[in-house]
């Protein structure tokens, strides 16, 4: 009788200590949550802009949702803004500190985009309350085919990986308020280091999404399924 209550004592023991390393595991690899899920299959055809929070920053005309090409469903973002800065945004009521945001890209003939800067044509923003917040994280898929980030220390892009053309590339970003950092990867790939946020000092948390393209000549750029 003593040995079986042993062994059952051990099993329950190991049965407790196992259970708390999966629960641990698990916790560490949870997904943090996103500001916005959206595959923009509800919106109809045309601007973007006053559809579903969408707002212009600038000369958002170029954005619209289009029923030839999409990743989930009938439709899908689209623009081919062939002059500067084509912005929009969409604010939340999902502020987050600690976050991520996910979503899927498709450059259209990036070798007839123009020359903008230095080719970081299409970007994506993460941001509090508008476009124009000085805290925030920004991410673009350059014409050369690289996917990039600012890296704060220098105020230049960082190449962390490439992308495909005419095809969907899964990007994300997630960002810590421990830190104030951001980390990002691309295709479920290997994770970059974590970067200090852009306006650090001033980061409370993170609810808006920007989009913006430049000078993309013959080209274009589709954006679905956010998650």
């Amino acid at each position: 009788m003593k040995t079986l209550v042993v062994s059952g004592l051990c099993l329950v023991t190991l049965i407790g200590v196992f259970g708390g390393a999966l629960q641990a595991e698990a916790a560490k690899n949870k997904r943090p949550q996103s500001i916005l899920q959206e595959n923009f299959n509800k919106y109809a055809v045309g601007s973007v802009i006053g559809q579903g929070g969408w707002i212009d920053r600038a000369n958002g005309s170029s954005f619209v949702i289009q029923d030839t090409v999409a990743r989930d469903g009938r439709k899908a973002l689209y623009s081919n803004n062939t002059g500067s800065d084509s912005v929009i945004t969409k604010s939340t009521n999902m502020a987050l500190a600690d976050g991520r945001q996910a979503f899927y890209i498709r450059t259209q003939n990036r070798n007839d985009w123009g020359t903008y800067n230095v080719g970081e044509n299409v970007q994506v923003r993460i941001s509090k309350g508008s476009w124009d917040s000085t805290a925030y994280v920004v991410l673009s898929l350059r014409k050369d085919g690289h996917v990039a980030y600012i890296d704060t220390t220098t105020d230049t892009w960082t190449n962390f990986d490439t992308y495909v053309d005419n095809a969907w590339t899964l990007v994300e970003i997630e960002w810590r308020s421990s830190d104030t950092s951001a980390r990002f990867r691309t295709n479920n790939g290997t994770w970059t280091n974590w970067i200090p946020l852009r306006g650090a000092s001033s980061f409370t948390d993170f609810d808006t999404i920007g989009l913006v393209t430049f000078a993309l000549g013959t080209g274009g750029v589709y954006f679905d399924s956010l998650q």
